[in-house]
């Protein structure tokens, strides 16, 4: 459904960080409107930031922690096993006498050819804070171009149901049923992250949450977290577009580049390079999606300088009660990113046309507090509030990339899957 820009990155020197969105609102209240009832503050499971392009919650596994990249464009759980070809990775999963194997095996590939297969067992996971629940994830003991190091041992799911590889169980699920909210909620900041399982806490935005509806979830259209966005815009300036001009749009704390429609990405570049601010900031130079012109450079130039001086961004979602809401990001922490030295880079990427949909990745999830409220079927947006901010060093992602670059990784709908 979604095209091959769609990248899932690592922070195998080739991430770039945004600063966190705050906003000048002191509001820390829930919206009390139908679209937005209020929930409990669920439980806080720190996260840990992989450059600022991935993030990863601690998993334990009959006694042994796990660091587990967070993925909410997939549902099923792999863990480097023992005897994994290639990992190079500690410590790793040996089923102890209470898991379960399966008998049964999945694979999962991605875009870029990077995958992951093994054998299916059944154990006691728990996340910090919350009840164990025996959960049906992958034994990793072959991968390619998956790892980076040792800064993480597997990858965690938290999508939708139908996006489950044949012989695996959802974590969301099996904790729903045991009692938990049926809610996640996250803020990412540049060094590090919060998930909140079964609530969000409301002190984590800037001003009031507003949520805006799901797109129906279903095997064969649309099997991810999605929403539409009605609009964006730059210094409080439409650029006169639709929910038709985005498409269905993915929220995956697991890609972190985000995309939108060539058309859109040509109408952004143009209100910002059109704009008297960047001209007089980064005089001569033209942004644009591409290796040599992703990025700007004026030395002397800071990232409070950037936010100061160029547009504010805005991105706006319907309310289910009609209408829309709009959740106002600084330039740094939405369009452009710091690459050290004065050089900021352009945040999106392109993907075709309205019918391949968009994606809300890392570089915009980076800038708000995102709630998918899985119950009521629907997703909450509100910038946010913290995160320390920092002007990282980063690699732009359009920039050629190592080949065991294991995040420059296509969406679940592309992935195939085999069971024994």
């Amino acid at each position: 459904m979604y095209g091959p820009n769609v990248m899932k990155l690592s922070s195998a020197g080739i991430a770039f960080a945004l600063v966190a969105c705050g906003g000048n609102s002191s509001d820390h209240t829930v919206d009390a409107s139908p679209d937005a009832p209020a929930e409990p503050a669920g439980v806080d499971v720190p996260l840990g930031s992989l450059e600022a392009f991935s993030y990863t919650l601690p998993l334990a596994i009959d006694g042994t922690t796990f660091t587990e990249i967070v993925d909410t464009g997939s549902t099923s759980t792999g863990v480097a096993a023992t005897g994994c070809s290639g990992c190079g990775v500690t410590p790793l999963y040996t089923p102890g006498s209470a898991a379960v194997d399966t008998k049964m095996t999945a694979s999962t590939q991605y875009a870029d050819g990077s995958g992951w297969s093994g054998e299916i067992y059944k154990d006691s996971v728990s996340i910090t804070g919350t009840p164990a629940v025996d959960l049906s994830f992958v034994a990793v003991t072959d991968q390619s171009q998956f790892f980076d190091g040792n800064s993480y041992q597997g990858i965690m799911g938290f999508g939708p149901s139908q996006l489950l590889e044949p012989g695996t169980t959802s974590y969301m699920d099996l904790a729903t049923a045991a009692g938990m909210n049926p809610m996640v909620a996250f803020r990412l900041c540049p060094d590090r992250g919060d998930m909140w399982l079964g609530g969000f806490d409301p002190t984590a935005a800037a001003s009031a949450v507003q949520f805006t509806p799901m797109l129906p979830i279903d095997d064969q259209n649309n099997p991810f977290y999605s929403v539409q966005i009605a609009d964006m815009s730059f210094g409080g300036t439409s650029l006169g577009l639709t929910t038709a001009s985005f498409g269905p749009t993915l929220v995956d704390t697991g890609t972190s580049i985000s995309f939108v429609p060539t058309a859109v990405e040509n109408s952004m570049l143009s209100a910002v390079n059109n704009s008297s601010a960047f001209k007089s900031l980064f005089p001569g130079s033209t942004l644009a999606d591409t290796d040599q012109g992703a990025c700007v450079t004026n030395a002397s130039a800071t990232s409070a300088m950037v936010d100061a001086m160029l547009p504010p961004f805005s991105i706006s979602f319907p309310l289910a009660s009609g209408g829309n809401f709009q959740v106002d990001i600084a330039p740094t922490r939405s369009y452009l990113t710091p690459s050290g030295g004065g050089q900021f880079c352009w945040a999106f990427t392109s993907g075709g046309t309205a019918a391949d949909g968009s994606l809300i990745g890392d570089t915009l999830l980076a800038g708000m507090l995102a709630v998918f409220d899985i119950k009521n079927l629907q997703m909450g947006f509100a910038p946010e509030a913290g995160c320390v901010e920092a002007d990282v060093a980063r690699i732009h992602p359009a920039y050629p990339r190592p080949s065991a670059s294991p995040f420059f990784r296509g969406p679940p709908a592309r992935r195939t899957h085999a069971v024994r």
